[in-house]
């Protein structure tokens, strides 16, 4: 053999010590319980924040939902620990396990049907005559203003009325929490302007009211 072609041992080469920059996706995700304690209003969105058992606090964005949740509500949250700080990972959509939640109900509506509760005519610089409705049904209270105009005359307080878009669209209603009665969630409904038709009715159907010598009634 030719003492030439004996090859040499590969010589590794050294490169200094580097440490490894660490990622957000390699911290360890822990599971932890945690309590809505604090709702924001941003917008179309809320920001939702959650106490752990360990007095800290994690908080996500839901986006465009109504309420997403209650406070008091407990959920099991994939929690991440970034940079001294607690993030949910995933966020709201699989980062929030809910345990004990109360969700209002979403509710869109073409129609809504109240009883008035109460009735007030104002007057606004300009002129015009606007009525102020209250009024509310089982699962909903109302707030309406509209011009004089646009309100039936037999309309009082005691009736029966019917309120929808004119364009067929949907309204939907804000759902509070009333903190110290400690009712179910209620339906607020808020609505004004011209864009709206107001109706007289009856269990079945619309009717018309006429009011003969000081009293009402009512003719289909």
């Amino acid at each position: 053999m030719d003492a030439g072609a004996v090859s040499k041992p590969d010589v590794p080469t050294t490169q200094p010590n580097t440490p490894n920059k660490l990622r957000m996706s390699d911290t360890r995700v822990t599971t932890c319980i945690g309590t809505v304690t604090k709702m924001e209003k941003h917008n179309n969105s809320w920001l939702v924040s959650f106490t752990l058992t360990d007095e800290s606090t994690v908080s996500t964005i839901f986006p465009g939902v109504l309420n997403p949740c209650e406070t008091g509500d407990s959920a099991h949250l994939y929690v991440r620990e970034w940079q001294g700080r607690k993030i949910i990972s995933g966020g709201f959509s699989t980062g929030v396990h809910w345990i004990n939640h109360h969700p209002p109900v979403p509710v869109d509506l073409k129609t809504v049907e109240i009883v008035v509760s109460e009735l007030d005519h104002y007057a606004t610089p300009a002129g015009r005559v606007y009525v102020s409705i209250v009024g509310k049904s089982d699962t909903m209270q109302a707030k309406a203003s509209f011009p004089e105009t646009q309100v039936p005359r037999e309309i009082e307080v005691g009736s029966l009325v019917r309120i929808s878009r004119r364009d067929g669209g949907l309204m939907s209603p804000d759902i509070t929490q009333n903190v110290f009665s400690g009712l179910p969630p209620v339906s607020q409904l808020e609505i004004a302007g011209e864009s709206f038709i107001v109706e007289s009715i009856g269990p079945q159907g619309t009717v018309a009211c006429k009011r003969v010598a000081g009293a009402a009634f009512a003719s289909r």
